[in-house]
């Protein structure tokens, strides 16, 4: 069962921006790494404006471009489905649709829709964002990306079911006010506006993931999902920052992870800090 949600007052326009809520004094301090490491998924994805479907023309580029790094490339589900179906659903409208292993990693890409995966291999945040500016700086110097509508970073975590030291000391105030929070049985949605980036908190209990190794974990899911989604930006002056834009949604999402666990919680995970 979901812990209680301790009432929010939701003041629209009245958020922190980015900046006052990371150097607020309600922001605890960050672990640079966890001993006991909860990730099971991270996912940097970047929607774009494009006169070319990516899914079509971006696995041979790449095949030409990383030939050394590339791996398996495959046709994902919902490929298998006809484009004026997956054009009328909004749920399938940027739904992946071809799979390429690239550097370790998983390349998911669809008509309009970029993005960058890894499971438990997660190499940590500097390699990882060296891989995304990689790609992503690649792809925005093609001729047929006129502009980034929205980019976002997900870390998806699993608190397996005989570990109750964490989801029973869960933080649901996200470090201040502004918090929208909807629950039902089985899962809790927790919203807050941060400057131009939109934190969604996401808990699922109980959950059954299945591993690489087809072995089944059932726990409780923690993703934690920052997008910055406030209007469409120049591909040019989008490139020209955006290793400071991936460093401050990171941090926003890192925030948002620890602000929805007690110093408790935190402790159990066997924290470092720098």
């Amino acid at each position: 069962m979901l812990p209680s949600v301790r009432p929010h007052r939701y003041r629209p326009g009245d958020f922190f921006t980015s900046a006052d809520y990371l150097e607020s004094p309600l922001a605890k301090p960050l672990p640079i790494k966890l001993g006991k490491e909860p990730l099971i998924e991270a996912v940097c994805e970047l929607w774009v404006t494009t006169s070319q479907p990516l899914h079509t023309v971006l696995p041979g580029l790449m095949l030409a471009q990383f030939s050394a790094d590339i791996g398996k490339t495959a046709a994902l589900p919902a490929s298998q489905l006809p484009e004026e179906i997956r054009s009328r659903l909004e749920q399938l409208a940027r739904a992946p649709l071809v799979g390429i292993e690239w550097r370790g990693l998983k390349v998911l890409v669809g008509e309009r829709q970029l993005a960058v995966s890894c499971g438990k291999n997660y190499p940590g945040w500097s390699e990882f964002r060296r891989a995304i500016a990689d790609l992503f700086q690649y792809l925005l110097k093609l001729g047929f990306i006129q502009k980034v509508e929205r980019y976002s970073l997900k870390y998806v975590n699993l608190f397996e079911i005989s570990k109750p030291e964490f989801l029973n000391k869960l933080d649901l105030s996200l470090g201040g006010e502004g918090v929208i929070a909807k629950a039902n049985i089985t899962s809790l949605r927790m919203d807050k506006v941060d400057g131009d980036i939109l934190t969604i908190v996401n808990i699922t209990t109980p959950a059954t993931v299945l591993t690489e190794n087809f072995a089944q974990l059932v726990g409780s899911i923690v993703d934690v999902d920052a997008i910055f989604n406030s209007g469409a930006i120049a591909t040019e002056q989008f490139r020209e920052n955006m290793l400071e834009r991936l460093d401050s949604i990171r941090r926003v999402n890192k925030q948002a992870f620890f602000d929805s666990f007690t110093p408790e919680a935190i402790k159990a995970m066997e924290p470092t800090y720098d």
